[in-house]
């Protein structure tokens, strides 16, 4: 292996399986670490998720990935996909929509939170992430849809696990394990996913001015109805306007999606069972499919200053959720809205605000009393040291942690930042 050949700008660049086994192994015997990245466009998130434990002081190399792409084998009778970890996501949209496909947990586009530019990232960043969007309440998470892995270890060791159907995952499931591990377990190189057909079309039902505790009711109401709700979303008017012009207040959404010729009927009889509610209106097709990008990249904190606030998402009770409404009032300089029926609270502070630790602290309990956790996914790097995602965690939960890291990745070679 030519080391000078791997090394780009500044970053280890290995184009293949053995260049990057040698990286690794060279990275523990010099006793240095390395950063996963594809594109780049999940640095801020994965920083959410690496306690102070888990920096050090030694040395880091960005290890890009981006030699890991392509598309290996794609069967759409077969609803299977194999990539490269580094396959822009754009690429992999591009090929399923020709063949009216999907990849059914909604993912969601976060690049723009953090600065950056939408449709830039890759699947290995989503998996790494587990990033799902609103349809998880119906269709599951990205790790329920990850058939396979191929990754090398922290030791350099190249593993692979599952297959190319569901039941060939067996024994100890490695690609759900690894799904959401930020790139501390494994350099992840290929993955197999599967894929589902798209519906035909998308209808959202509009309830306007509900207050939070009745959209929470409508909201489970729906999802828990036989009328195959595959998203509901509740908007405060500060969300609600720049989500639909009509809306001068809040609004509840529901997703409906399906067969052009079934589809109407399911939403009338899913109206008509929602009556008591009062009345609603609809987006038809293009209008809800662009109302629901526009929910599930969070892209309302994306934009003007608000990308520059701190970000928080709550994962709460969905029957506890509407308690949030009070607590934003009282926190001040903040706003937020509810995403899959009340589980997912994504709450943004303003930067402008003085004492951002305790407005941080605030939070965290909050979600705490209310059954759930938060995770600060967008703020400084001290904050999010505190306020990250494994720091929610309880201690038999960080234990077991540390023993699936060493497992895994015993010279700690791996860092999420």
């Amino acid at each position: 292996m030519n080391k000078e050949h791997m090394k780009i700008s500044g970053r280890i660049r290995p184009v293949d399986i053995e260049e990057l086994c040698a990286a690794i192994v060279s990275s523990v015997e010099q006793n240095t670490r390395l950063r996963l990245h594809g594109m780049d466009s999940k640095r801020g998130w994965s920083s959410a998720w690496c306690v102070p434990a888990q920096r050090s002081s030694k040395d880091l190399h960005a290890l890009d990935m981006r030699g890991f792409d392509g598309i290996d084998i794609y069967e759409p009778e077969e609803l299977v996909l194999r990539v490269g970890a580094a396959t822009p996501m754009s690429e992999i949209q591009k090929h399923l929509q020709g063949n009216q496909q999907e990849l059914s947990f909604d993912p969601p586009d976060f690049a723009p939170l953090y600065g950056g530019i939408a449709g830039t990232g890759t699947l290995g960043g989503v998996i790494a992430c587990n990033l799902s969007g609103s349809r998880r309440v119906r269709s599951g998470a990205a790790r329920d849809c990850v058939l396979g892995i191929e990754a090398v270890s922290g030791r350099g060791e190249l593993f692979r696990s599952g297959g190319r159907v569901m039941k060939n995952v067996t024994g100890y499931d490695l690609p759900k394990l690894l799904t959401g591990s930020h790139g501390m377990l494994a350099a992840m190189t290929q993955i197999t996913m599967k894929v589902l057909p798209a519906s035909e079309t998308s209808v959202s039902v509009l309830f306007f001015n509900l207050e939070p505790d009745r959209a929470v009711v409508v909201m489970t109401q729906a999802l828990s109805s036989a009328y195959e709700v595959s998203a509901a979303v509740y908007l405060p008017a500060s969300v609600a306007t720049q989500a639909v012009p009509a809306a001068t207040n809040t609004l509840t959404v529901l997703r409906l999606e399906g067969a052009e010729k079934s589809l109407p009927a399911r939403v009338e009889l899913l109206r008509k069972h929602l009556m008591e509610h009062g009345d609603s209106e609809l987006l038809q097709d293009d209008e809800s499919r662009a109302l629901w990008s526009f929910i599930g990249d969070a892209r309302f904190f994306a934009t003007g200053e608000r990308r520059e606030d701190l970000l928080w998402r709550l994962f709460l009770p969905p029957s506890r959720s509407h308690h949030i409404d009070a607590f934003v009032r009282q926190l001040g300089e903040a706003y937020y809205f509810l995403d899959w029926g009340g589980g997912l609270a994504w709450l943004g502070i303003s930067n402008e605000i003085k004492e951002k630790r305790v407005a941080c602290e605030k939070v965290a309990a909050f979600a705490l009393e209310q059954g759930g956790y938060g995770v600060l996914v967008r703020a400084p790097d001290e904050l999010c040291g505190v306020f990250g995602g494994f720091s929610a965690l309880g201690a038999v939960e960080n234990a077991l942690m540390e023993r699936v890291r060493a497992a895994f990745d015993p010279d700690g070679v791996f860092s999420p930042v």
